[in-house]
């Protein structure tokens, strides 16, 4: 008995040895599941940090991956190094202290020449509204120039010129047209006005070429417009001679011109308009006001622009019209008068001098 339980104590401690776990040798570690995620972490420590590096430039001695404080703005230091690199000529921007918002840095002050692009922009632009706040800007820009010269009417009147262009449907160009007719007296002074009016006719023929038959209505009634403030400016000032005379210069130069010497050849098509208008509206704007009516010197001098016609003039077309539409009318006049009939230009012919008439042809056929 004895025996048999030594032989089975034997066995049972036999059998119960491999149950204990296994000891390591010394020389291996044991290893761990927590290892691996370590392992991960040392090499994203590894990898190179933008922000770190950034930091690093900007702020120097800052280490990477580590907790040591932001250094202090230097706000001397930071402007010393722009001062610097302004100097080489790289374009920095200022710099404001951490949590502020920098301040741009002040535009350069726009050039006249600047202004009138954008102006002249403005003017020819698509869209009604912006055109509109422009020309409401030239009556103020016009209300405030004591001494305009005439390139700066023409400057304006080719804005002008193309914001006719853009302007559509019958209404809106009727209305633009009594509009930029009107500005004449928005100018304080009579010789800016006078420039205003040649400005008007050098920059209307030196692109008359360039209209198509669609926009012609619109830059015929743009004439007769002009044409009208024209008389009415010079009502305004009491039909002065000097005034008159200089209004009659500026029509037999410009639309009116047919001589050799003429500053800009003209067109024929504005000539045969003017004729077509030229006394009806002085018919109306002397008829509108009896006390205020022109002297016979101013009259004659607004009709010598046709009379200068008819001498320079080679074009029958053009000496035709003159006939039919200035001077015969006022013929008609004079047979009306004598069978006790008023017609629409009996009292304009009343301030006809046909001796100052004949004197001006005279004139011209001598010379």
């Amino acid at each position: 008995m004895t025996r048999k339980k030594k032989a089975t104590g034997g066995a049972n401690q036999q059998q119960q040895q491999p149950t204990k776990a296994p000891t390591a040798p010394a020389t291996v570690p044991a290893a761990t599941p927590a290892q691996p995620a370590k392992q991960q972490q040392q090499k994203k420590q590894q990898k190179p940090n933008a922000k770190a590096a950034v930091a690093a430039t900007v702020f120097p001695g800052a280490a990477l991956g580590t907790d040591a404080p932001r250094p202090k703005h230097n706000k001397a230091h930071s402007t010393a190094v722009i001062d610097s690199k302004a100097r080489k000529g790289n374009s920095v921007g200022p710099t404001a202290p951490h949590g502020s918002v920098a301040t741009p840095p002040a535009q350069p002050a726009e050039t006249e020449e600047g202004q009138e692009i954008r102006f002249g922009r403005q003017l020819a632009h698509n869209k009604k509204t912006v055109r509109d706040k422009a020309v409401t800007v030239v009556t103020r820009w016009l209300s405030k120039q004591d001494k305009i010269t005439e390139l700066d009417a023409r400057k304006l009147w080719k804005g002008l010129f193309f914001c006719m262009w853009h302007s559509d449907k019958p209404l809106i160009q009727q209305e633009l047209s009594v509009r930029l007719s009107k500005l004449v007296h928005s100018l304080p002074t009579p010789q800016g006005s006078l420039l205003y009016f040649r400005g008007f006719f050098h920059i209307l023929i030196s692109e008359w070429h360039s209209i198509d038959k669609l926009r012609l209505d619109k830059f015929y009634s743009l004439i007769r417009h002009v044409l009208h403030e024209m008389f009415v400016f010079l009502r305004n000032h009491k039909w002065q001679n000097d005034l008159a005379q200089a209004t009659a210069e500026i029509m037999s130069e410009l639309p009116l011109c047919y001589h050799k010497s003429a500053e800009v050849k003209t067109s024929t098509g504005v000539a045969l308009h003017l004729c077509d208008v030229y006394l009806p509206e002085l018919s109306k704007v002397v008829g509108d006001r009896e006390h205020d009516a022109p002297s016979e010197d101013a009259v004659c001098d607004l009709l010598r622009p046709f009379v200068r016609m008819l001498a320079y003039c080679s074009a029958k077309e053009l000496l035709m019209r003159v006939d039919e539409k200035v001077f015969q009318p006022l013929f008609d006049e004079a047979g009306q008068l004598l069978k006790g009939q008023v017609g629409e230009n009996s009292q304009l012919f009343m301030l006809v001098n046909p001796e100052k008439i004949g004197t001006v042809a005279f004139e011209f056929a001598s010379s």
